[in-house]
């Protein structure tokens, strides 16, 4: 590319750094991209005048024979779209002409001194055109020319001659395209993007060599490139991701974020975000999933080129919790099942629904931690008592088959140590054995704590939850495969005698246990804080306090017993629990002098998953 580049100063004797009234103006500007395009008898001078200030500057061409200027004719040149020309008209053929320019004011004129030539060919050479760039993309583009008239010799030899820059520069490169007349083209590749070229054709026979009109193009930007991050704070319906736009590809980046799908390789025709402009990192919020789905996500980034798109990653959505529930997942047999977040509590205040869309009075509830006990306190158990209970006889749920005819022993405040009524040979806790389910399940299904009641923290509808049967506790504490092989352990927890179970995933690297799966070990094998504790339910794990048992208004073994009621009844006067102390642990069938229908004793409810 031919290009000068002029800083002119025309300044007058200065006295004691102080410019005179009547010294006339500095004149400050740039002369750029030169070109001379000429034939037989012509010839069209171009370039570009940039004033630095901003000022209006006037350009005059210097035409003369000599490479000294001398006798040289001045033309003001013409300006159209920032380009400065003047087509010299009535030249000598085959002859050499030298130029320069002279910038000028309404006050100032100043000649630079780069000289610069051409030469004006046969009016027997060839006559050739170029013609506009096509099918430009980011690093290739078409070019050629077209030979209108041989000059009756033939042409021998045409093509291009193409370079960087604005204008053709010394050291630019030839691409010969055949002979002959016509029209000719050739693909130039390698290109760099988003950078301006500039060629002009050529045409040779046996009396000169003609040229054509300078033509100027500019590449395509390359796509951006971006990588994306990866997601964080995924919840249930949100996630948090983004990306870096580590190039811009030539261009502005006009758009930038992640967009994503259920599907691979998303694009922004699927859902996505807008998170500024340019290069660098960005952050992006994801709204409106749905739980339980994986996602598809690539951050993306745009410029007049195109859309760019990152590394695809995929996360799933969380399914969030039940109300109530604990994140343990614990297999009991076909089923899996995850703990409530607490031992079952009653009082005889307020209201709440049952199944079949009945109202009952009192509120059931789960405990708010799950070292939460009640203890001696439910010795006040009775129809006027309105404080808190967790200590109950079996199947107290609240439901009867025979609902308040003959019976009463079926409500969660009942202590009465009679289970049977004479006349029917109806057991008072729970259903009869002679019923065609004697166990808290199938059509004695609401005779279960959480089939029958709305729980006020656990959902507030009947039949969100369930008691285990004799099997699956003992499934759950002796038989279950879990990852650690760790499925309980006898602990402490915030002071509270108890037993820990964990997860089926359960790592023993999350929190060391002691004497695990043992049961003659004591409470104090693992001696917890509430702190530590947190860590341990955060992985999933349930603690079941030791919270005694009730016989009629009195507790006994605070502390050391562990009885937890199953569905499963065992005669007509006992029912299956799982039973724990300080050395001992069994799924324990309750003699009518150990653990009868009418004992109080803790309710842990399950949520099938």
């Amino acid at each position: 590319m031919k290009k000068l580049a002029f800083v002119i100063i025309i300044a007058c004797l200065v006295v004691a750094s102080c410019k005179r009234e009547d010294e006339p103006p500095t004149i400050y500007s740039t002369v750029e991209d030169v070109e001379a395009t000429a034939d037989a008898t012509s010839c069209i001078i171009c370039c570009t005048n940039k004033s630095v200030d901003g000022s209006e500057i006037k350009m005059k061409l210097l035409l003369s024979e000599t490479e000294s200027m001398q006798d040289a004719k001045s033309f003001v040149m013409q300006s159209d779209a920032g380009i400065l020309s003047y087509r010299l008209n009535n030249l000598q053929s085959k002859h050499q002409y030298y130029y320069s320019f002279e910038l000028f004011t309404d006050n100032d004129q100043f000649r630079i001194k780069t000289v610069y030539s051409f030469r004006t060919i046969s009016p027997y050479a060839p006559k050739v055109t170029t013609t506009d760039a096509v099918n430009i993309t980011n690093s290739s583009a078409v070019c050629g020319g077209v030979v209108t008239d041989d000059g009756g010799r033939g042409v021998s030899e045409r093509g291009i001659l193409w370079s960087t820059g604005n204008a053709l520069s010394y050291n630019y490169h030839k691409v010969v395209i055949g002979n002959g007349t016509g029209g000719f083209s050739t693909t130039l590749t390698n290109l760099e993007s988003n950078h301006t070229y500039c060629y002009k054709a050529y045409a040779i026979n046996s009396a000169d060599t003609a040229y054509g009109n300078v033509v100027k193009f500019t590449t395509g930007a390359d796509t951006p490139v971006v990588t994306t991050a990866s997601a964080t704070n995924i919840t249930s319906t949100t996630a948090t991701c983004g990306g870096n736009v580590t190039s811009d590809g030539g261009a502005t980046i006009s758009a930038r974020g992640v967009c994503w799908s259920t599907s691979p390789n998303p694009t922004i025709s699927d859902n996505h975000t807008t998170n500024g402009t340019g290069t660098g990192s960005f952050t992006s919020n994801i709204t409106g999933l749905t739980a339980g789905i994986t996602y598809y996500v690539r951050a993306y980034a745009t410029n007049t080129s195109g859309t760019g798109y990152g590394n695809q990653i995929s996360f799933t959505t969380t399914t969030p919790l039940p109300e109530g529930a604990l994140s343990g997942v614990f297999s009991v047999g076909t089923r899996q099942v995850r703990f409530s977040r607490g031992n079952l509590q009653y009082t005889t205040t307020g209201t709440h629904s049952v199944a079949g869309g009945n109202t009952r009075t009192g509120t059931w509830r789960f405990a708010n931690n799950q070292w939460d006990i009640i203890g001696s306190a439910n010795s006040n158990i009775s129809s006027a008592y309105t404080g808190w209970i967790d200590l109950f006889g079996w199947g107290t749920s609240g439901y009867s088959f025979l609902q308040d005819q003959y019976i009463t022993n079926y409500y969660p405040y009942s202590s009465n140590t009679s289970i049977v009524n004479a006349t029917y040979n109806y057991d008072g806790y729970g259903p009869s054995t002679n019923m065609s389910d004697p166990n808290l399940t199938g059509t004695s299904a609401n005779y279960d704590w959480g089939v029958y009641n709305a729980i006020s923290n656990g959902g507030n509808q009947p039949g969100l939850w369930r008691t285990l049967t004799q099997t699956e506790w003992n499934t759950l504490i002796n038989l279950r495969n879990t990852n650690s092989g760790i499925r309980y352990a006898k602990a402490t927890v915030n002071g509270v005698s108890g037993l820990i179970i964990v997860p089926d995933n359960w790592s023993a690297s999350t929190y060391t246990l002691n004497s695990t799966n043992t049961t003659s070990s004591s409470y104090t094998a693992n001696v917890i804080s509430s702190s530590q504790w947190t860590t341990l339910e955060n992985a999933g794990c349930v603690f079941l306090p030791a919270a005694g048992i009730r016989n009629g208004t009195r507790v006994d073994n605070v502390g050391n017993y562990g009885n937890y009621w199953s569905t499963t009844s065992n005669g007509s006067s006992t029912a299956y629990t799982l039973y724990f102390t300080a050395n001992s642990m069994s799924e324990y069938n309750m003699t009518l002098q150990g653990c009868s229908r009418y004992q109080g004793v803790s309710i842990r409810l399950v949520k099938d998953i």
